[in-house]
């Protein structure tokens, strides 16, 4: 999914941690757990990973839809 389509206001978490370290595992190891969004594309788990692959250079992120989660 394109990251661009991924509604991330609301979150909880302020603070990032370390972006860096993520990024490199990422992009060593690949995603080893998509983000996870509901059906209308709101983030639920995953905002560092979000930031980690825009820290790469790259626009499309895997995802899991959660279609039994409410707010």
């Amino acid at each position: 999914m394109l990251i661009s389509n991924i509604d991330i206001r609301n979150r909880s978490r302020k603070s990032m941690g370390d972006i860096g370290s993520l990024a490199k595992s990422i992009d060593e190891l690949g995603l080893l757990h998509p983000v996870v969004i509901t059906p209308d594309n709101k983030l639920v788990v995953g905002r560092r990973r979000i930031e980690a692959f825009k820290s790469l250079g790259r626009t499309d992120i895997p995802v899991n839809v959660a279609h039994n989660i409410t707010e």
